[in-house]
């Protein structure tokens, strides 16, 4: 929703239900360092308690549904309250476990002897898609007696009678995350707290519950002229927006790194930012580390830094510093020596900036160009000049004695100068780059003629950066917004207008003209203040007890808001859309949606750039559907094509929610129902059911809702894949499966990603990702220990590629790396699976059993339980099942096209390719479903749901023309190009069994339909009229037709064969034939018009085929080899193929009557079967199977000259033949 001041507040430290665990470590100190654990986790909506045993009062902050305790009952360590939370909540502790504790005890977590003094410090985290998180932790010491035990190095408790225990002050961390660096703010905020430190733990929890109910709260000012003022414990504190959408929020000290470097220091790590060098930075204390990291990238903005960085790197990271690429880094003064051992590595090329002795030291072995000289001089200059010292200020000022007014003067002060800091690195920013706008043209910024304009001294230097990851934002941002009159093209434009005596450009030449004045200052006396509006404080209403639990807190926000906009006359276009902006979601929380949306889409023509398409989407994602319809009517909807899109989306997801919310408990039945619709195979969902059981120790065999909608939830969010990772967009057809932390890799510093066939790097600062290996390619994963010259014994993989010249590709995972182990290995061994069973199922049951085993990683099962579900990489060798050379090699693809539920595909049809479309097959399957593959590349294009039953029989009968017959008596036309329904024919009494289309040269686009009946009708194919009828009387079962050109249809019943003669006007029936010489009636399962001459008829419990001549009615009979029961029969390619009862296909030489190949794909009856002019075959089978098969028309092969040959089969009149191919493959 709205971003507020803070996302999450966090608690870190241990307390007495969680005891005291060492941890393992090269140099631990007398008490530690122990193991720090998530002890709370609030947000706007919950507060999750990981670590209480006892029941934890919210209010009036939470209700106390939103309170969440796992281990409030000892019995269960996954009670129904677990289940509540959040999914958002969950994820982030997860990440917190992980990361934040490390952060925020950089060195361990100790016990001491005495109190330790309150410490403040910050910190920035950087996620998968590369936006960065902005926190501020207080550190504390709480008292505690310690105890020693068995089981655990120390239980604490608050007393005790025993002089051998001792009290040990054990550390306690307070920690806000924010997505705006609001560093002071913060601190600020967190500082009120200190006078609860010393309370009782309820005190204590009740302040901290307070402090992050207020923050999480409080809006954060959109750019523009308006400010938040808030009330925390009776203290003020105002959050200040950034000036514009382009800049960031600046909430710091600007001065820092100028009380700590020399200007010309300051001017080189500007230099070296903007060439994108390895930058170290280290301190004796963390907390100078982010402020003054961030202070510089402060100085640049809008330039952002891309690669990696992490302001305070904790000491168990800092092998990170050997990784190869950019990076900007801060570490403590501790790991001096280690540093210096790297940067001896002749390939190293780090930057160091030591801030406790004040020092740049530029590697040698790196060359970074500084910047011009003019501009560099000028810097320096205005730095030099620029009065840091708040004392130097006042020393002329009457002396002041109240706190509030030495406060608030100190504060103008810090506004003031870090107004005038940023301002000078603006100016310099844009006498830097401010004349790009001259060399962008339409889409495109030309390099090369704003290289050429440049003097040669300053060459190296902007070719450095114009080729930087940085500047190729920054110009695409203004290419982007070229109409944007933002402050950076404003200054630009009056800078260059007046650079007349110190630095102008002529324009007409291309060229540069220093003068010869020797003051860097002189005219330039352009304010930057003069492009901003001044500063409206608004005040955030009182939370009172009772707004807090009632809700009218957001009322009385919103009352608030609505009186100011009252005067809007008066109010600028800035601050009435920034009031609007608060309004419109102040408004949404009190539950008047519509009317927020409302004041949200007037910001389109008040001020664009705040529209926040992002929180409209979610807003709509939330509503019912009565208030769906409710906006549809709004004038606002129908104008904005975005609102329309959101709202047509949102319906579905709220459906499949509500399809898997149940009060009921799920017996087995039930749960592989729902399994079965989330296309989780049997033999998983029944592990999976098994798992979940086991969970609860109640002796039941149902699982409880609660369970299955958490593992739901998680299971859903683990499938919603972002595309974007570190800011680069992942552009593969393969489904995103899992995305790393940061790491350290052979290929440097970034994430690694897998995928449904690929595992991709992704370096941070890159504008594109490289592929590590193709799984199928991936010859050995193995787990080892790195050693670096920082650390030893770091967890890492190894991964090897079948082909030997690419190198190793190792990944330094740490904890994380047995997860990625079994994930890893589940997919390799999926997508081996598919190549050797030419399934490509076996990814997505592999991709399924990785989702799966994140979802429950993620509600807290243990890797040793999940990696149970990984099971085809736990396979051996031969298990997974393997096919013949002869259907590897004639079996192209394998499709799905009812995927979860499996139906049977009753028939198949072939339409052709026209001037628009490509060719594409058309399956009728038994659930009613009519789908469509394109024969190219064989994807899936659409599905079409017309019939009410199933689909018995296909056919694509004229241009653009498929005729469907369906069990429910109904013919249905359908247009092959615009695939809508053209017209439903309903002459039929009982369910349809087939249509064939008379292609007899006197015939005028007849089509016949059957029933299994015996009713017939004929159709014409333009006007869709009956043209003649019959019904065959006494008829069992009709299953098919067959017109042939002498004007004969042969009607194949289940007991007989009726030739009728449909040129006469009655139709009368010429004969009725049955196999001779039989005592017992044979039954017939299919047919296939073989030529002009021949009809072949399979029989249904007999290995026989019966051959018709069709001028003289005589058959003849062919005793079956390899005891085939026919199901259904194709002539294509020169062979007849052939259907077998339990999935196999057999290709007959039409002559001898003898089997040339037996294909073996199908596992149940092949029901239905057609050619397509691509030279394929496609096979449909039964509903155990329910699976297409793609075959190539190419059967079999010779080996000659250690070559493979191919031969496909011919027919001449009295033999057949193979014709020898070109060879596709050598042995």
């Amino acid at each position: 929703m709205q971003k507020n001041l803070i996302d999450f507040c966090v608690i870190i430290g241990a307390n007495k239900d969680t005891n005291l665990e060492k941890v393992p470590c090269e140099n631990p100190g007398e008490y530690g360092p122990y193991k720090q654990n998530v002890l709370a986790v609030l947000s706007a909506n919950e507060a999750y308690f990981p670590e209480f045993y006892n029941k934890i009062d919210g209010h009036p902050y939470y209700k106390s549904n939103e309170v969440i305790c796992p281990k409030l009952h000892h019995d269960d360590a996954k009670s129904s309250n677990y289940q509540n939370c959040s999914t958002e909540v969950l994820l982030f502790t997860k990440e917190v476990a992980s990361n934040l504790v490390s952060f925020c005890f950089p060195s361990g977590g100790y016990g001491y002897k005495v109190s330790q003094p309150v410490h403040v410090s910050s910190l920035v985290l950087t996620n998968m898609g590369g936006s960065r998180s902005y926190a501020v932790y207080l550190t504390c010491t709480r008292e505690y007696i310690a105890i020693s035990d068995s089981f655990c190095e120390k239980i604490l408790c608050t007393k005790s009678s025993d002089s051998e225990n001792f009290p040990l002050h054990i550390p306690l961390c307070f920690c806000l995350v924010s997505s705006f660096p609001y560093f002071n703010t913060m601190k600020d905020c967190l500082s009120t707290l200190v006078p609860f430190l010393k309370k009782s733990e309820e005190e204590l929890l009740s302040a901290v519950m307070n402090l992050a109910f207020c923050l999480l709260t409080t809006p954060v000012p959109p750019p523009g002229p308006l400010s938040v003022q808030l009330s925390l414990f009776g203290i003020e504190h105002i959050v200040h927006p950034a000036d514009e959408a382009i800049f960031r929020v600046i909430d710091i000290d600007l001065r820092l790194p100028l009380f700590i470097l020399s200007a010309e220091d300051v001017a080189k790590i500007i230099a070296c930012l903007f060439t994108q060098q390895s930058i170290i930075f280290m301190a004796k204390e963390y907390s100078l580390l982010t402020m003054v990291i961030e202070a510089f990238l402060t100085y640049i903005d809008p330039f952002k830094w891309l690669f990696t960085y992490i302001p305070a790197l904790p000491a168990a990271h800092a092998d990170y510093i050997e990784a190869p690429g950019s990076f900007i880094i801060g570490l403590h003064s501790s790991l001096h020596s280690q540093v210096k051992h790297v940067r001896k590595d002749p390939n190293s090329g780090i930057v160091l900036v030591d801030l406790d002795k004040g020092v740049v030291d530029i590697s040698s072995n790196i060359n970074v160009p500084f910047m011009p000289d003019f501009v560099m001089q000028t810097l320096v200059m205005k730095l030099k000049n620029c009065s840091l010292v708040f004392e130097m200020s006042i020393v002329s000022s009457p002396s002041l004695f109240s706190f509030e007014e030495i406060k608030k003067q100190k504060n103008r002060f810090l506004d003031k100068i870090n107004s005038d800091i940023k301002e000078i690195f603006f100016y310099m920013l844009v006498n830097l780059f401010g004349d790009v706008y001259n060399y962008i043209n339409d889409q495109f910024f030309d390099k090369d003629a704003y290289l050429q304009c440049k003097p040669e001294d300053e060459k190296a230097f902007y070719k450095e950066v114009i080729n930087s990851d940085s500047f190729s934002i920054f110009i695409g941002d203004r290419i982007k917004h070229r109409d944007c009159r933002d402050s950076f093209l404003l200054l630009s434009e009056r800078l260059l207008s007046r650079k007349t005596s110190t630095h102008f450009r002529n324009r007409s030449s291309g060229t540069y003209t220093k003068s010869r004045s020797t003051n860097p200052t002189e005219n330039q006396s352009i304010s930057l203040n003069s492009v901003t509006e001044e500063t409206v404080i608004y005040k955030m209403p009182t939370k009172h007890i009772e707004s807090l639990s009632t809700g009218r807190y957001y009322k009385c926000h919103y009352k608030q808001l609505t009186s100011l906009l009252q005067g809007s006359n008066s109010l600028s276009n800035s601050l009435k859309a920034s009031y609007l902006y608060l309004r419109g979601f102040a408004q949404i929380f009190s539950g008047l949606k519509i009317e927020g949306l409302r004041d949200l889409y007037s910001l389109n023509s008040l001020s664009p750039d705040l529209f926040p398409a992002e929180n409209i989407f979610e807003v709509i994602n939330n509503l019912n559907p009565f208030q769906i319809e409710q906006i549809k009517k709004e004038p606002f909807y129908k104008e904005t094509a975005i609102l329309r899109t959101i709202s047509g989306n949102s319906m579905n997801a709220r459906i499949d929610m509500q399809m898997f919310s149940s009060s009921l408990k799920l017996d087995k039945e039930e749960f592989l129902r729902r399994m079965a619709t989330l296309k989780i195979t049997d033999e998983t969902a029944m592990w999976l059911f098994q798992v979940l059981l086991s969970e609860r120790k109640e002796n039941t065999d149902c699982i409880q809702p609660d369970q299955f909608s958490s593992f739901y939830k998680m299971w859903t969010y683990m499938m919603q894949e972002s595309r974007e990772v570190s800011g680069v967009k992942i552009d593969v057809a393969d489904r995103i499966l899992k995305v790393s932390a940061e790491i350290n890799t052979s290929k440097g510093m970034g994430r690694i990603v897998l995928t449904t066939k690929q595992l991709l790097f992704v370096q941070l600062g890159a504008r594109e990702y490289s592929v590590v290996a193709h799984l199928c390619d991936i010859k050995e994963i193995s787990k080892y220990q790195q050693f670096s010259i920082i650390f030893t014994g770091i967890q890492a993989l190894k991964i090897i590629n079948s082909d030997q010249s690419i190198p190793p590709f190792n990944a330094s995972l740490k904890e994380d790396r047995n997860v990625w182990f079994v994930l890893l290995s589940e997919m390799v061994a999926g997508n081996k699976a598919s190549l050797a069973l030419s399934d490509p199922m076996m990814v997505d049951e592999a991709a399924n059993n990785v989702f799966i085993a994140q979802a429950l990683l993620a509600i807290g099962f243990p890797l040793s339980i999940v990696a149970g579900v990984c099971r085809l990489s736990k396979r051996k060798k031969g298990e997974i099942g393997s096919l013949s050379d002869e259907t590897r090699e004639s079996l192209h693809i394998r499709l799905y096209p009812c995927e979860g539920q499996r139906a049977t595909v009753m028939s198949i049809t072939y339409v052709p390719a026209n001037t628009e479309f490509s060719s594409t097959i058309w399956c009728g399957m038994g659930s009613g479903v009519i789908v469509v593959y394109e024969t190219e590349k064989w994807e899936h294009l659409f599905e079409l749901r017309s019939a009410k039953s199933r689909i018995s029989c296909l056919r694509y009968v004229a241009i653009n023309q498929v005729w469907a017959g369906s069990f429910d008596s109904v013919i249905y036309v359908i247009n092959t190009v615009t695939t809508k329904l053209e017209q439903k024919l309903q002459s039929h009494c009982r369910s349809v069994s087939d249509i064939a289309v008379d292609d007899s040269p006197d015939t005028y686009s007849l089509i016949w339909s059957s029933g299994f009946d015996g009713q017939v009708f004929c159709w014409h194919s333009e006007t869709r009229k009956c043209v003649t009828s019959f019904n065959l009387k006494g008829v069992r079962t009709l299953n098919q037709i067959i017109p042939t050109n002498d004007g004969r249809l042969w009607c194949i019943t289940l007991d007989k064969i009726i030739v009728v003669d449909v040129l006469s006007d009655e139709c009368p029936v010429l004969k009725y034939l049955s196999v001779p010489n039989r005592t017992e009636p044979v039954h017939f399962s299919c047919s296939m018009k073989f030529n002009d001459k021949e009809i072949w008829v399979g029989c249904k419990s007999e290995v026989r085929l019966v051959i018709w001549n069709t001028k003289t009615f005589t058959c003849e009979q062919v005793e079956l080899e390899s005891r085939i029961q026919i199901c259904s029969m194709l002539f294509a390619g020169g062979s007849v193929w052939v259907g077998n009862k339990d999935g196999k296909i057999f290709v007959m030489c039409p002559i001898t009557k003898k089997i040339i190949l037996e294909l073996n794909a199908h596992t149940d009856n092949v029901k239905s079967i057609c050619e397509t002019r691509e030279g394929n075959v496609v096979t449909g089978s039964s509903s155990k199977d329910g699976q297409l098969c793609v075959w190539n028309t190419l059967l079999g092969y010779e080996v000659i000259d250690g070559k493979r040959i191919y031969r496909k089969m011919t027919v001449s009149n009295s033999i057949s033949t193979f014709e020898l191919v070109d060879n596709f493959f050598d042995l």
